[in-house]
């Protein structure tokens, strides 16, 4: 049986897609997930809720917080733990909203972070864990962030 060069055109064409899906996204795996979750999360079109929050760093603040979103801006704080009102005023950006995280998560995709690692919640697309390691054998830089129980008013 002989092949005619079409046929191997073909065959090598078929044999080479995975590769070339692979190679079509230049930011790789981690853009085509995000994009993916980021939809399903504005699909769902949550404008006004509550999460549980906490950003994980070398920095002074590192609690547990819940905050409420409404009309997609930060309306308040409060400390998981007791229920005091935290005053974002002093904080200059410590808190986000669940579109933020995945500003984040873009942002570090775009700088070709060191390491990136992402869980997103399976129904509503949101960032559940966000681990990022900017730079390698650099001190203080990394930060991770939590993300959960989101609730819709």
């Amino acid at each position: 049986m002989t092949f005619k060069p079409i046929c191997c055109l073909v065959l090598f064409s078929v044999a080479c897609l995975p590769i070339l899906t692979a190679c079509s996204d230049p930011h790789g795996p981690e853009q085509s997930e995000l994009n993916a979750n980021l939809a399903v999360w504005q699909s769902a079109n949550i404008e006004d809720y509550q999460f549980r929050f906490q950003r994980l760093c070398f920095c002074a603040f590192i609690d547990q917080v819940i905050i409420e979103v409404r009309h997609g801006d930060i309306a308040s704080v409060i400390l998981a733990d007791s229920g005091t009102v935290v005053d974002t005023t002093q904080m200059g950006g410590h808190f986000l909203t669940v579109d933020g995280l995945f500003e984040v998560i873009q942002d570090a995709i775009d700088q070709e972070a060191h390491s990136l690692t992402v869980e997103y919640h399976a129904q509503l697309g949101y960032p559940t864990s966000i681990d990022i390691d900017y730079l390698l054998n650099a001190v203080d830089e990394e930060v991770s962030f939590r993300a959960s129980e989101v609730e819709e008013f």
